[in-house]
């Protein structure tokens, strides 16, 4: 990467990549001969856990007539003061509310599949140690425009729990079901954000609550996502399953048999177990030794194997932080060779109607996938 946190120049990076996976995207590995699709694992969920970050910033943007707030995330090796990775980007107010981000490592940008572009960016962090800290970035972004930004916490204020679970997801509607997590924070109106030289950040009196104003900083921050989008997943020899997204999934343990990819990224993968019948117990994208989970109770079954309509419950968390996510998902036999899974969340209360769908279509040496937060069109007499 780049230099430390002090002032040097760096180059920003990101961990939530928006855009919709692609069946266009990197073909599909083949990896030998292929089996009866039912002899292989189905994985019915795609996500991005692009790293567990160690800071994040946000200033709302009232004013501005693009964009409703400026967000940074970084990661800090703490064995490696001179290595870190950062993001940069910026959300747009209107639509499906896109985003844009600044990276500092080219091949981190080309690793997200996002609207991402590299930049040299100054950042610097200061503050006491386990205490807030105050941030201080510039750049450029894709239109040219300087960009300045500043948060600035008083002496004596102090981190205090977060304690509301999974944030909404308001962003990149439609593209992503964003999964994040904050464990402490503190506010502030003491922030600046320069775009061209004009102020964005809230002018607002340094007591004022309102919503949507002021600036934040939280420690140990969690983002993933599930990424929407069409792939296809092909049958190779030994069980090794791989996609158009190009992950390869291998078996690497026998008890219970555990399936992993090929690095994603640095300390990246996916990784699920199955129980001796086949079904999945649970599944994990790891990054930097910390995971985003998902359990299940009981275990799901193999999509061909399972009775129509058979129901199971799903749970997601983050580390040792349980349950943040829960809900049921229920398997349907469309047609012979199409089976549908639909994910109900019932936790938390934001999650209520935001639904997700898994479309599976099998074929001859393997399947391909749409998983999709919209209610899929189905052939007739099959909704």
């Amino acid at each position: 990467m780049v230099n430390a946190c002090s002032a040097a120049l760096i180059l920003i990076a990101s961990v939530l990549s928006v855009s919709t996976v692609s069946a266009q995207n990197s073909p599909a590995q083949n990896t030998g001969e292929a089996s009866a699709p039912s002899q292989h694992p189905v994985i019915p969920l795609n996500t991005n856990f692009w790293s567990y970050w160690t800071h994040y910033w946000t200033t709302w943007l009232p004013d501005h007539p693009v964009y409703e707030m400026i967000e940074l995330t970084a990661y800090e090796n703490p064995e490696d003061p001179a290595d870190y990775l950062v993001r940069v980007f910026l959300t747009e107010r209107e639509g499906r509310k896109q985003q844009y981000f600044y990276l500092n490592d080219e091949n981190e940008v080309r690793r997200t599949r996002a609207n991402a572009y590299f930049r040299e960016i100054l950042y610097r962090r200061s503050g006491p140690e386990s205490g807030p800290q105050n941030l201080h970035v510039e750049f450029t972004d894709k239109d040219s425009i300087p960009i300045e930004w500043t948060i600035t916490f008083p002496q004596g204020a102090t981190l205090r729990e977060h304690g509301d679970g999974l944030t909404p997801s308001i962003h990149s509607l439609g593209a992503v079901l964003l999964l994040a997590l904050r464990t402490r924070t503190v506010d502030t109106h003491d922030d600046q954000v320069l775009l061209a030289g004009v102020d964005y950040a809230s002018d607002r009196a340094p007591g004022d609550p309102t919503p949507g104003t002021r600036s934040w900083h939280n420690p140990d921050y969690y983002s993933a996502i599930l990424l929407f989008g069409q792939l296809r997943f092909r049958h190779g020899e030994g069980g090794v399953v791989s996609n158009s997204w190009g992950r390869v999934f291998s078996p690497v343990f026998d008890d219970p048999l555990t399936y992993r990819t090929t690095a994603l990224g640095p300390d990246n993968f996916v990784e699920f177990r199955l129980d001796a019948a086949g079904r999945m117990m649970s599944y994990a994208h790891v990054s930097r030794g910390h995971s985003l989970d998902f359990t299940f109770e009981p275990a799901l079954p193999h999509p061909l194997k399972a009775e129509d309509g058979t129901s199971v419950r799903f749970n997601a968390s983050f580390d040792n932080r349980r349950r943040l996510m829960t809900g049921a998902v229920s398997i349907r036999h469309n047609a012979p060779d199409l089976v549908v899974l639909h994910w109900v969340p019932d936790e938390p209360e934001w999650a209520l109607g935001r639904d997700f769908w898994s479309v599976i279509r099998f074929r001859e040496s393997g399947y391909e996938l749409t998983f999709t937060g919209d209610r899929p069109e189905l052939p007739q007499g099959h909704q």
